[in-house]
């Protein structure tokens, strides 16, 4: 008899801040498509108005909710409490440092906001047009100006914080797309050593680098990117492979293709949590 193959995912975001169902939901889901393990992730509240963190008065609901359903459902899933918290340029760790003393399984960390742009922080994943904004009056309509300070806060980030996974390290290059093709590592070198440097640092320091599968059914793309894989099998980066899903029915979106890539360039292994510990699980 063919052995099941073990399924995993610990990046998700139930309806404590933008996910679109309750966290009962995503488990109930995660245990019918015959998940081992599953964790919530829910972004960490921060200290100005967002779209997807809620308060901080709800951090103790939050853990509640989730320990109420680790007991409930132990039997059918395992099931892993983490936050995914940003990374705030004027703020340096201070997230961090505010919610070290929670009892989570793990923390990804995260940039999504940049410099200052009209008073606001800049949203990465906003739309082209404050994308576009952001590239012309903050670094003078150079797109190189503008990665290269991304991968300085987000090396300040790995350097700061003692984070467990860094998520969707390449992010930046979503809306650069417009600027420059999918096969902008044969066009742009300085992008490749500029990347180059930031898996030195993740390989340093030791900590999990995520790839994401959130926007592979609009774009077929994963963060990171595809390309880098075989440069990070070769540092001997650890991995994992998470759906980053706001939707149960996503919740195995680009998963497959994900693990078929990794693959392909060499990975045998994912690092995920299992009898709570963290474990290097053959796929």
């Amino acid at each position: 008899m063919e052995e099941k193959s073990s399924k995993f995912n610990f990046h998700s975001h139930c309806n404590f801040c933008d996910g679109i169902a309750s966290m009962e939901e995503f488990v109930q889901d995660a245990i019918g498509r015959g998940f081992d393990c599953y964790g919530i992730s829910s972004h960490a509240p921060i200290d100005f108005q967002t779209r997807w963190s809620k308060n901080q008065q709800h951090i103790d609901v939050y853990l509640q909710d989730f320990f109420r359903l680790k007991e409930k459902y132990q039997t059918k899933i395992e099931l892993y409490l983490g936050l995914e918290i940003d990374y705030v340029v004027d703020g340096k760790d201070i997230y961090f440092q505010r919610y070290k003393s929670l009892p989570l399984d793990y923390r990804i960390g995260s940039l999504h906001y940049m410099d200052l742009l009209n008073g606001k922080h800049w949203n990465v994943g906003a739309s082209f047009e404050i994308y576009n904004s952001a590239l012309n009056e903050l670094y003078g309509g150079s797109l190189k100006k503008m990665i290269e300070r991304y991968f300085e806060l987000t090396v300040e980030m790995i350097e700061n914080c003692q984070f467990d996974i860094v998520g969707h390290l390449d992010k930046i290059t979503d809306n650069a797309e417009c600027f420059f093709s999918e096969e902008m590592d044969n066009l742009m070198p300085w992008y490749l050593s500029m990347f180059d440097e930031v898996l030195q640092v993740v390989k340093r320091k030791g900590v999990i680098l995520e790839v994401n599968t959130k926007k592979f059914l609009t774009k077929k793309r994963t963060f990171v990117h595809f390309r880098h894989l075989k440069r990070m099998k070769d540092l001997g980066i650890p991995v994992m492979v998470n759906s980053d899903c706001h939707n149960p029915m996503l919740m195995e979106e680009g998963l497959s293709e994900a693990y078929f890539a990794l693959k392909e360039n060499g990975y045998r292994t994912v690092r995920v949590l299992r009898d709570g510990k963290w474990s290097d699980v053959e796929f």
